[in-house]
């Protein structure tokens, strides 16, 4: 993954003033994350993250980028974000949940839940603003958000930088730290992705999303807990939304909180009509074509198609 380390570090040493003004204590780079682990995970207080999981994931997305390269049209390695991560903090978290359930519709929603939920890319926004002042050396996301420079409508204008939250995700989710660092892993790929191709239309988001799993070339493993073989398999196995009725389905009576929040969104993605009648038009699929019939439709189009 030389190219895409290369790049990030081109990229700390353009943007060298806005990371000196991140708060140190929390705060740490894509690049630093991956070529100084320990220091990384202390400071993030998140030593469950996998770095070989990690290192393996984004070996397989350059060398899916290198390939794409070669067929031009695209915006390449020079698209890509600067991506920096920060720790959350508790106090933090719970005083803007509490302001936030002074909004009715929230507090119906969300007020029962655990606020780092929010944290969960089923739920969370991006917000173009850091708290806190350069001078002090101290900025941090907005509470219980993610962050990116420019917007989520502006990818391809200029140099995008994006940071997110990194929460207990094996605590939030109910998994294991293996699944955890998948978990993270499909949203740094997604917005890599963004970065690396033409700008998608947000009715061909589903392409790009499954395009970017694709690209993480997980073999597929069937996880003995059904509800750690959800969540792994939405962030790895490509496919996922052919067979998510039979994934939502041996879930839906494992009495987890987490599940309350995040199958809604599941089934919004990947079993509403508005979702399956993209199929044809996407991926050439046909609804009564068998499974693997189906999947040939998938990887061929990915395959064949830039956007």
């Amino acid at each position: 993954m030389n190219r895409i380390l290369e790049t990030q570090k081109s990229l700390e040493k353009r943007f060298r003033g806005f990371l000196y003004s991140l708060d140190p204590e929390r705060t740490v780079t894509l690049r630093e994350l991956l070529t100084n682990s320990g220091q990384a995970r202390e400071r993030l207080q998140s030593p469950w993250l996998q770095k070989d999981i990690l290192e393996e994931g984004l070996q397989s997305v350059e060398q899916y980028f290198n390939k794409q390269e070669r067929k031009g049209a695209i915006e390449g390695y020079s698209g890509l974000p600067l991506i920096f991560l920060q720790r959350p903090d508790t106090v933090e978290d719970q005083k803007e949940f509490q302001t936030r359930t002074e909004d009715e519709f929230f507090r119906t929603r969300y007020a029962q839940y655990d606020p780092q939920y929010l944290y969960l890319h089923t739920q969370t926004n991006f917000f173009p603003k850091l708290l806190g002042t350069w001078r002090a050396r101290k900025r941090h996301i907005q509470t219980l958000g993610s962050f990116t420079s420019l917007g989520q409508n502006s990818w391809r204008k200029k140099p995008c930088i994006s940071g997110y939250y990194l929460p207990d995700f094996p605590d939030i989710l109910n998994v294991c730290p293996q699944v955890a660092t998948e978990y993270m892993l499909r949203v740094l790929i997604h917005d890599l992705g963004h970065g690396f191709f033409p700008y998608v239309a947000s009715g061909d988001e589903s392409l790009h999303n499954i395009r970017m799993i694709y690209a993480r070339n997980k073999q597929k493993q069937t996880r003995e807990d059904p509800w750690e073989d959800c969540v792994a398999s939405e962030c790895t196995d490509p496919y996922f939304f052919l067979e998510a009725k039979r994934y939502v389905e041996s879930v839906e009576e494992i009495p987890l909180a987490v599940k309350e929040i995040m199958l809604p969104k599941f089934k919004s993605w990947y079993l509403s009509s508005k979702h399956t009648a993209r199929w044809k038009r996407i991926w050439g699929i046909e609804q009564d074509m068998r499974l693997e019939e189906k999947r040939v439709c998938v990887q061929r189009t990915i395959e064949a198609r830039l956007d």
